[in-house]
């Protein structure tokens, strides 16, 4: 009995020393991550599933410049607002739930065609998209999930949702849409100089807001949102602490950062960087694509400000990691995005760690995975609302999991995916959607999945811009 009681006094005093040392969040992510790193291994032992057939099912013949310019004309025309500073993500009826997340990614997006082509136009289109994603942070706190005209047809607008004679927003504001915020506010930081000084203080207002609200995403009225989690509780969204430390770490050698600085040394001294690192995991069967999509976002914006090469390599590996995981994918965006920010970490920190360093030397399998799903487009009908039933088509070969259902051994054809706001944060073996589809109206998405993809694809050299 007495030697119960001291293993029992023994084990309380190493719990209690590691609680001083690295806190209740620390203690939470050391017991967490290994049983979930070993949950992933064994996932990717069981998955059956292989990656995209090299050879494209292509349904519009034309060079992808042709499509690219054909698409941006009508994103101009039908799906930005505001003289260009605003994305409206589908007609009519808008979405009103992630505006903020993909502003972001259309914010990125234009500074990429800037980028690629500096000239005026582009320039001003790049400022425009920035402006727009710094109006979500003036509702909410920090952010709201949309902001429009109060003149846009939008669908109801359900909980948190306002609006005055000009303005008509939402807030409730979740993970998803800090991950494309913060990551359309690094890339501004890091290759919009004229937007530079603005991005900062966009930063530093977020950042302050989530100080002195402990960590936790709020509306107006003070009350949490539905997803607050992003650095506050004791188990918090690891893409949200991913988030967080992006905007401590990027105010941490600014004039007056010394309390980011700090902030920033804390989380990771509670082991918060780890935890942030893992992102995204896997359920099996069960559809995370959306889960995986905001992780790559969160992941990229976080290793674009990071120049600590610890943390850093933690994310370097676990972007390394998420692509490993998602590899059945063939998911252009993921895996151009993945390329663009680790060569980007690489050349300012001249090294990468090794699991990093492992993947990117692979890069000629991941480019030609990446290729076939940017030749199967067809717009603009493949991004129009119509029944899919793919699970009728006797073409497709099946395979199954253990102890779960059949899925399509390789990634559908884009063209004949059921239509969605963004491809890329949608499962590549998605079968039926829209059945017994009663409303008529047609209904549009906008283009902005094919650009982003696009522009980062011509960015890395994957793609020419002949092709």
């Amino acid at each position: 009995m007495k030697r119960r009681w001291a293993m029992a006094a023994a084990g309380i005093l190493v719990l209690g020393s590691a609680v001083s040392h690295i806190g209740v969040r620390g203690v939470i992510a050391e017991a967490l991550l290994p049983p979930l790193y070993a949950w992933e291994y064994f996932h990717r032992v069981l998955d059956p599933r292989l990656p995209p057939s090299p050879t494209p099912s292509i349904r519009d013949p034309r060079p992808l410049h042709l499509q690219a310019e054909a698409m941006r004309a009508d994103l101009e025309r039908t799906f930005l607002i505001e003289d260009g500073k605003l994305l409206v993500l589908n007609r009519p009826d808008s979405h009103l739930g992630d505006v903020c997340l993909w502003q972001g990614v259309y914010a990125a997006t234009a500074i990429f065609e800037w980028r690629l082509l500096p000239t005026e136009r582009n320039l001003k289109a790049a400022e425009a998209a920035f402006d727009g994603l710094a109006l979500l942070a003036t509702k909410g706190n920090p952010l709201a999930r949309s902001i429009y005209p109060a003149s846009l047809q939008t669908e109801p607008g359900g909980i948190q949702y306002h609006r005055d004679e000009n303005r008509q927003w939402k807030e409730d504001a979740s993970i998803d849409s800090t991950a494309g915020w913060m990551f359309g506010m690094a890339v501004a930081l890091r290759f919009l100089p004229s937007r530079r000084a603005a991005a900062l203080a966009e930063l530093r207002k977020y950042a302050d807001a989530l100080i002195a609200s402990g960590y936790r995403l709020e509306n107006s009225d003070g009350t949490p949102t539905r997803f607050h989690r992003v650095g506050g509780a004791w188990l918090n969204s690891p893409v949200g602490v991913l988030t967080t430390m992006t905007a401590l770490r990027a105010l941490a050698h600014t004039p007056g950062g010394e309390q980011y600085l700090r902030e920033w040394a804390r989380f990771r001294r509670e082991r918060q960087d780890r935890w942030a690192a893992f992102a995204s995991g896997p359920a099996l069967w069960r559809n995370q694509t959306t889960n995986h999509n905001i992780a790559h976002l969160a992941l990229s914006a976080a290793l674009l400000v990071e120049d600590d090469l610890d943390t850093g390599g933690r994310y370097a590996n676990g972007l390394a990691r998420l692509e490993r995981l998602t590899f059945h994918e063939g998911n252009s965006f993921w895996i151009y995005l993945s390329i663009w920010t680790l060569d980007d970490f690489r050349v300012r920190r001249r090294t990468l760690p090794a699991a990093a360093a492992a993947w990117l030397a692979g890069r000629n399998d991941h480019l030609a995975r990446a290729r076939p799903a940017m030749f199967e487009w067809n717009y603009p009908e493949n991004k129009m609302r119509a029944e899919r039933l793919n699970s009728e088509r006797s073409e497709i070969e099946f395979v199954k999991w253990p102890f779960g259902p059949r899925t399509p051994k390789r990634p559908i054809p884009v063209w004949q995916r059921p239509a969605s706001d963004f491809v890329w944060q949608r499962p590549a073996r998605a079968l039926d959607d829209w059945r017994k589809l009663e409303d008529k109206t047609p209904l549009r998405f906008a283009p902005m999945d094919f650009l982003a993809a696009y522009r980062l694809g011509l960015l890395i050299g994957a793609l020419s811009p002949e092709q």
